[in-house]
């Protein structure tokens, strides 16, 4: 299964998942909510990231967005997650969504 397929799987059960993102030296670990295609044509995953990695030291949790191509692994864990409160399925930038909570 490749990627965009497992995190379709993962967004419509809600599984937790442990992703790679491009080279950084260590996971993180994501709840997926939307995969949408932005204006410039790429795939992205817009995620909840409570744990692992940040580029930016950021604190968690907090919104990500993550270019799909850029997922070097990633891992579906059994543990599921409630949808986060801030979460907007109606948001404009999910308007060409592949798949949402």
């Amino acid at each position: 299964m490749n990627i965009k397929n497992i995190l379709t799987e993962s967004i419509k059960n809600k599984n937790k998942i442990i992703i790679t993102y491009k080279q950084e030296p260590k996971d993180r670990t994501v709840y997926p909510h939307v995969l949408y295609t932005n204006p410039k044509g790429h795939l992205i995953l817009d995620a909840y990231q409570v744990d692992g990695y940040s580029s930016s030291k950021s604190i968690f949790p907090q919104w990500k967005m993550f270019l799909v191509q850029d997922i070097a692994k990633i891992e579906v864990l059994v543990d599921t997650f409630d949808t986060v409160k801030s979460y907007n399925p109606d948001s404009p930038r999910y308007e060409k969504s592949t798949v949402k909570i």
